[in-house]
């Protein structure tokens, strides 16, 4: 089960019309570089809404309403998130606040001006060896030559 938030000025229809997504994971399943999985990409674009409204959303109404409505796998062990740029630091602020529903955490360029990482992440102090024990993968990328390259060097979680 993988959970895939787009970027800011994108909608959920961005990850398959530019991102290929779905082709993406098919040709990664075929060469068994992926196991079969259910993508969810929802709608994130939730200004001018609180995007704490949008964890709030993710981990009491969607991943619920999936799990109920599909034949998933509904443990941490079978469940990621990822995003991207505005996704990508929403898919921060909702898989580390929640690392215990998560085993697999990636972040691409992610925005994290946010109030919201701001107000989950300035004071933080979480257990790093029991969120280290939960996550197989906490993975942040960024290019070199994406405006938001020195604020993703910046990010210090543990």
């Amino acid at each position: 089960m993988l959970y895939l938030i787009h970027g800011g000025s994108d909608t959920e229809e961005t990850w398959t019309r530019v991102g290929q997504a779905h082709l993406i994971a098919d040709n990664l399943i075929a060469q068994k570089k992926a196991v079969p999985m259910i993508i969810v990409m929802p709608y994130g674009n939730v200004r001018p809404k609180p995007m704490a409204d949008f964890s709030r959303d993710m981990m009491q109404d969607i991943i619920p309403f999936v799990e109920n409505n599909y034949p998933v796998l509904t443990d941490s062990r079978n469940r990621a998130i990822a995003g991207f740029s505005v996704g990508g630091g929403q898919t921060l602020n909702i898989g580390l606040t929640n690392a215990s529903h998560f085993s697999y955490i990636c972040s691409f360029a992610p925005y994290t001006a946010t109030e919201e990482f701001k107000m989950n992440f300035t004071n933080w102090s979480p257990d790093a060896a029991m969120i280290n024990q939960q996550l197989k993968l906490l993975a942040l990328y960024c290019g070199t030559e994406d405006f938001l390259y020195e604020s993703v060097k910046r990010i210090s979680f543990f």
